[in-house]
C-alpha cells in the first residue's frame, strides 16, 4: 500500500508540475480599454514592477529524511532576495503585506532516491475595478487577494544530497523572482512613466 500511495503522489507531482509548464506559456491578460486599469494593460507585469518587500511563507511536507534541514530552504531563499536588494519583513511581525510561500512536497521515492516538488508564489493584493458599481458611495475600485507562481520545481535526487539540491533550488527560485520583476519594471516603467515616479515616491517615503 505504502509504494502505491508513493507512485499516485508521484503522478500527482508530475501532473501539477507539467500543468503548470504548460500554463506558463498562456498568453498575457488582454489590454483594457480603460487607461487607468494598469493590471489589465500590463498584466501581471504590472503588479510585479512594484513589489520590492516581502514576508517569507515556508511549508514543509517532505517526509521520508529527504529534507533533513527544512529551515534551510527559508534562509537560502531570504539570502537570495536580499542579495537581490529586496526588503524582507519579519515573519512575526503584523499586518498585510506581500507574501511569498515556499511549499515543499516530497517522500522517499525509492531505494536511497527522494523526489520533491518545490512550488514559489507570490500572494498579494491589487486594485480592480467593479463592474456597475460607478454609483457606489465607496467607488469602484476594491482589492482583491492575488496568487502568481514564481517557478515550479520537480526535483528527484539521492536521499544523500537531496538537502543540498534543494537548497541550491530554493536560491534559483529566489533569482527567478529577481528576474521577473526587473523585466516587469523594464517594461512597466517604459510604457507608464507615472508608475515609476509613484514606486519612487513612494520608496523615498519609506513604504
Amino acid at each position: 500500500m505504502k509504494v502505491l500511495y508513493k507512485l499516485i503522489m508521484l503522478l500527482l507531482m508530475m501532473t501539477a508540475f507539467f500543468g503548470h509548464a504548460l500554463m506558463a506559456q498562456t498568453p498575457a491578460v488582454p489590454a483594457s480599454k480603460n487607461k487607468h486599469n494598469f493590471f489589465l494593460e500590463g498584466g501581471w507585469a504590472a503588479i510585479l514592477a512594484t513589489r520590492h518587500r516581502f514576508k517569507i511563507v515556508y511549508d514543509d511536507e517532505v517526509t521520508g529524511g529527504c529534507l533533513p534541514r527544512p529551515s534551510r530552504l527559508r534562509d537560502k531563499l531570504e539570502l537570495s532576495l536580499r542579495r537581490n536588494n529586496f526588503e524582507i519583513v519579519p515573519s512575526d511581525e503584523k499586518g498585510i503585506y506581500d507574501e511569498l510561500r515556499l511549499s515543499a512536497l516530497g517522500f522517499k521515492a525509492g531505494t536511497g532516491f527522494c523526489a520533491v516538488s518545490l512550488v514559489l508564489s507570490l500572494e498579494t493584493w491589487a486594485p480592480v475595478t467593479v463592474p456597475y458599481a460607478k454609483g457606489n458611495p465607496t467607488g469602484n475600485i476594491t482589492m482583491v487577494p492575488l496568487r502568481y507562481e514564481v517557478g515550479h520545481y520537480l526535483v528527484t535526487w539521492r536521499k544523500h544530497g537531496m538537502q543540498r539540491k534543494l537548497e541550491k533550488t530554493a536560491v534559483d527560485l529566489g533569482d527567478k523572482l529577481f528576474l521577473q520583476v526587473a523585466r516587469s519594471r523594464d517594461r512597466i516603467f517604459r510604457d507608464f512613466p507615472t508608475i515609476e515616479q509613484n514606486y519612487d515616491a513612494a520608496l523615498r517615503a519609506g513604504q
